[in-house]
C-alpha cells in the first residue's frame, strides 16, 4: 500500500481529509455491445467533490514527478488566475444532424455540466471534450471525472519541436494509436515584439502560459528576422475498454455503461495550446526574455501586427493560402484564422458534416477538422522555409547590388566571391534545422499512421503528407547543394589566388632581368650618362604587366563610368543589325 502523507501538503484544498489508496481493479468482462444511450443522469454520475479531485491531483504528483519533473512544477506552482487561464469546448456528435459546440470559461459551469441530471428524451450522441492549455483546476475536473490516465496531460507539456535529444523526445508508440497519440506542429505568430529603445531582439523568448512555449525569432540560416514561430502540440486522448488506461481502476456506473456502448459511441479529449496573443482581459501578453540574467525575469510585450503593414515583397511570411479547405467548396463557411487552435475548432466544427448510425464516429473521424489544421501549419512553415532557401541561393550565386546589376556580366562571378565564415555557419545550422524538422514531421505522420499499410483517412490528405515529405527533401537537397558550391568555391578562390601570386613573381623577373643586365657598370649604371635606359625599359613592361593582371578591376571601373553611353551604342548596333 503506498503511503500518501508526504503528499498531503502539495493538495490544493485546505481542509485535512485522509488519503486512502484505490486499489487496482482488474477490468471487466464479457462486457457485450448494447444500444445504450450515452447521457449522463445522476445515477451514472461519479463523484466531482474536491475530495475526487485532489485525489487524481496526487495520482499525478506521484507517478509523473519523476518522469516529468517540469509538468508537476509548473502545476504547483499555479495560483490565482493562472489556475483558470484555459477554456474548455465540448463538442457533440449527434445523429443525423451537424456537431454542436458549447464552450466553458467557468470551472464551476464546468462542473455542473457533469453533476446536473440530463433529461431522459436527451439524444444519443458522442461526446468531444477540448481543453486548452493545462490549467490546473481544469485538468483535476476533467482527469478524474473522465478517467484520463495523468501521463497524458504530462506528455503534452514536453517541449515539442526542440533540437537536442529531438530522436528519442517523443510520445512512445506502446499504446494504440486510435486510443491516444500527441501531433506536433510548427505555429506562425503574426505578432511583433516590442523592443527597449536600442535594444536587440533575442532569437528565443519564452511564453508565460500553462504550456512550455519557445519563441523562435529566428530564420532558418540563424537570421533574427521575421516570422515569429514555435512549435506546437496536439494530444488526443479516447476512453477505452482496457480499465488500466485509467487513473484509479474503478469502473463506476457511469463507465460500465460508456463501455457497453463503446462500438456506437465516442468519449474523448483533446488538448490544444494557448494562443500567443489571448482575449482574456486579465492576462496580460508578455513574453520572458530567454537570456534573462539571474532569476529575475526580463518581459517584453508582444502585439499583433498591423495586416495594412504588410510588405507585398515579403508576402510569403503570412499563412495565407496554405490551408486546406476543411469543407466541400459548396458549402459556406469561414476560413480557420491559425491565429488560435481552439478558436479555429470551436468555429469550424458547427459546418462538419453529419453523421449517421450505418457510419458510427471514430478517433480519427473526430478531429478531421484538427488533422487538416495540422496540415495547414506544417505547410506554411515549409513555404517559409523554401522562401528563404531561394533567397538564401540567389544572394550566394549573384551578391548583385540591385543599382549595378547588368544582365551581359552578372554571370562571370557567379558562385566565385569569396564566402564568410558567417554563410557556411548559416548553411550547417539550415541542414541540422531541416533534419530536425524532418524527424518532427516523421513523428506526426507516424502518428496518425499516414506511413505503411494504413488506409486511415482520405487519399487526397494521404498524398498532401507524402508531398510534404518530398517538399522537405528538396529542401535538404538545395542546401546540400549550397554547402557543395562553398567547397567548390575554396577550392576555385584557392587556386586564383596561387595563380595571382604566381603572376606577381612572374612580374618582378623582367625587372630583375633588367637590372641584372645593367648593373655591370660602365655608362649604365647609376649616376651615369646612360642610366636612363633602365628606366626607359622596365616603366613600360611595369605598366604592361600592370594593365594585364589587374584588367578585371578596370574593366569593371570602366562600366560603371561608361556603361549606360555603352549600353545605348550596343542596343542602336543590334537594332541597326536587326532591320540588315
Amino acid at each position: 500500500m503506498t503511503n500518501y502523507s508526504a503528499l498531503r501538503d502539495n493538495l490544493p484544498c485546505n481542509k485535512p481529509e485522509e488519503v486512502v489508496y484505490i486499489p487496482q481493479v482488474p477490468p471487466q468482462k464479457n462486457l457485450k455491445p448494447q444500444h445504450t444511450m450515452l447521457r449522463s443522469t445522476p445515477s451514472m454520475e461519479c463523484n466531482t467533490d474536491p475530495k475526487t479531485e485532489d485525489q487524481y491531483w496526487l495520482r499525478l504528483y506521484s507517478t509523473q514527478r519523476q518522469w516529468h519533473p517540469g509538468v508537476v512544477s509548473q502545476l504547483s506552482s499555479q495560483d490565482g488566475v493562472k489556475g483558470h487561464e484555459g477554456r474548455v469546448a465540448l463538442i457533440k456528435f449527434q445523429n443525423d444532424a451537424k456537431p454542436s459546440v458549447e464552450v466553458f470559461t467557468n470551472l464551476e459551469k464546468l462542473r455542473r455540466h457533469f453533476t446536473d441530471p440530463v433529461s431522459p428524451h436527451a439524444p444519443t450522441c458522442s461526446r468531444m471534450f477540448v481543453l486548452e492549455g493545462l490549467p490546473r483546476n481544469f485538468i483535476h475536473l476533467l482527469g478524474s471525472r473522465l478517467k484520463v490516465p495523468p501521463s497524458f496531460f504530462a506528455e503534452h507539456w514536453v517541449k515539442p519541436g526542440e533540437f537536442v535529444g529531438s530522436l528519442l523526445n517523443h510520445t512512445p508508440r506502446y499504446y494504440n494509436n486510435h486510443s491516444r497519440f500527441t501531433l506536433a506542429f510548427p505555429k506562425l505568430h503574426w505578432a511583433q515584439i516590442k523592443q527597449k529603445p536600442g535594444e536587440r531582439k533575442d532569437p528565443t523568448y519564452l511564453a508565460e502560459s500553462s504550456i512550455y512555449t519557445e519563441l523562435n525569432y529566428i530564420t532558418l540560416f540563424g537570421e533574427c528576422k521575421d516570422p515569429l514561430w514555435s512549435f506546437e502540440n496536439m494530444s488526443f486522448w479516447r476512453a477505452g475498454k482496457d480499465a488500466d488506461e485509467r487513473w484509479d481502476g474503478k469502473l463506476d456506473s457511469f463507465f460500465v455503461t460508456y463501455l457497453n456502448s463503446l462500438y456506437l459511441h465516442l468519449l474523448a479529449l483533446l488538448l490544444v495550446d494557448p494562443p500567443l496573443l489571448r482575449v482574456d482581459p486579465p492576462l496580460k501578453n508578455y513574453i520572458i526574455k530567454a537570456k534573462s540574467r539571474g532569476n529575475v525575469p526580463e518581459y517584453r510585450e508582444v502585439e499583433p501586427k498591423d495586416p495594412n503593414l504588410l510588405d507585398t515583397a515579403r508576402d510569403d511570411i503570412t499563412q495565407d493560402g496554405s490551408w486546406y479547405p476543411p469543407f466541400p467548396e459548396d458549402i459556406a463557411t469561414e476560413t480557420p484564422k491559425m491565429e488560435s487552435m481552439f478558436a479555429d475548432i470551436v468555429s469550424l466544427y458547427p459546418f462538419r458534416q453529419c453523421q449517421s448510425d450505418s457510419n458510427p464516429i471514430k478517433s480519427l473521424d473526430a478531429i478531421d477538422i484538427c488533422r487538416q489544421l495540422v496540415l495547414s501549419a506544417w505547410t506554411a512553415r515549409l513555404r517559409i522555409m523554401e522562401a528563404e532557401v531561394v533567397r538564401k541561393q540567389f544572394y550566394f550565386s549573384t551578391r548583385v547590388d540591385p543599382s549595378d546589376f547588368n544582365p551581359d556580366t552578372w554571370l562571370d562571378k557567379s558562385w566565385t566571391r569569396a564566402w564568410t565564415e558567417r554563410d557556411f555557419g548559416g548553411l550547417v545550422r539550415a541542414k541540422n534545422t531541416l533534419e530536425a524538422t524532418e524527424m518532427r514531421l516523421f513523428y506526426t505522420i507516424d502518428a496518425l499512421k499516414r506511413s505503411g499499410d494504413s488506409h486511415a483517412g482520405k487519399e487526397w490528405e494521404a498524398d498532401a503528407w507524402h508531398s510534404l515529405q518530398i517538399a522537405l527533401q528538396t529542401l535538404k537537397t538545395r542546401v546540400n547543394l549550397m554547402l557543395e558550391a562553398y567547397t567548390q568555391s575554396v577550392s576555385v578562390r584557392e587556386s586564383k589566388q596561387v595563380g595571382f601570386l604566381t603572376s606577381l613573381a612572374a612580374l618582378f623577373v623582367p625587372i630583375s632581368l633588367i637590372a641584372a643586365v645593367f648593373s655591370m657598370g660602365g655608362n649604365y649604371a647609376a649616376d651615369q650618362p646612360k642610366f636612363y635606359v633602365f628606366w626607359a625599359i622596365s616603366l613600360p613592361i611595369m605598366v604592361l604587366a600592370c594593365l594585364y593582371l589587374f584588367r578585371d578591376s578596370m574593366l569593371s571601373l570602366l562600366r560603371k563610368r561608361f556603361g549606360t553611353s555603352v549600353e545605348r551604342r550596343q542596343g542602336s548596333e543590334d537594332r541597326f543589325y536587326s532591320k540588315v
